[in-house]
């Protein structure tokens, strides 16, 4: 059976209706959207990382002065480290050293209420291992928690639930690309933000939520 393509209008305007409930929920005031810049694939043991990340009220508003946490767990051992404020609006950095290989499981809690995002576990390989390599749908599944599109997009539902929806790839590349010229001006005020990503954070984002992968994902 041949399945046709929704066209280019159709699918703007489906993303857009889709985020209908978000005048409700910038009432609330009480939730943010943080997005981690240059996640890793992997992380090396014993090696300083410095995580930069950027925490946005309801998902737009860039957020200074908060005193952001970052958690990182495996097994019985936890380290917390504070951020502190980046070269940018909004944006904070918090540099950990994860001692031993192995999945870890990293927090950051944004300082703005409740809000936050916990990463997909990430692995921790020893010094001079062999570096991992992922495929555009694993890159995509960890970035589209990372950047703070599983927020909007399914736990508060302010945009579109994108579960069990299919995209074209090429429409997806040129949406996380440049959101405002392809949606255009949004009636409601509510407008898809900019993350400025980079190409191959695209191509790994626009492969997973075009994927039927994706639709199938937690």
């Amino acid at each position: 059976m041949i399945r046709s393509q929704p066209s280019i209008a159709m699918l703007g305007a489906l993303l857009i209706a889709g985020a209908a409930p978000f005048a409700a929920h910038r009432a609330m005031g009480g939730w943010a959207v943080t997005t981690v810049q240059d996640l890793p694939d992997y992380i090396v043991a014993g090696k300083a990382l410095t995580l930069t990340y950027t925490v946005r009220q309801h998902g737009l508003t860039l957020l200074n002065g908060l005193k952001p946490e970052v958690e990182a767990r495996a097994g019985g051992t936890e380290l917390r480290v504070m951020g502190a404020p980046g070269k940018s609006a909004g944006q904070y950095v918090s540099t950990v050293t994860l001692p031993t290989a192995g999945a870890w499981t990293i927090t950051i809690k944004s300082g703005f209420g409740n809000s936050g995002v916990t990463l997909e576990p990430i692995q921790v390989i020893e010094a001079g291992a062999r570096a991992l390599v992922l495929n555009d749908q694993e890159r995509g599944h960890r970035l589209f928690i990372a950047k703070g599109c599983v927020t909007c997009h399914r736990q508060i539902q302010v945009g579109p639930d994108l579960t069990n929806r299919q995209y074209p790839v090429e429409y997806l590349k040129q949406l996380l690309a440049d959101p405002k010229g392809t949606l255009g001006k949004s009636k409601s005020g509510n407008e898809m933000p900019n993350l400025n990503l980079n190409p191959q954070e695209i191509a790994a984002l626009a492969s997973y939520v075009g994927s039927v992968k994706q639709a199938a994902a937690r």
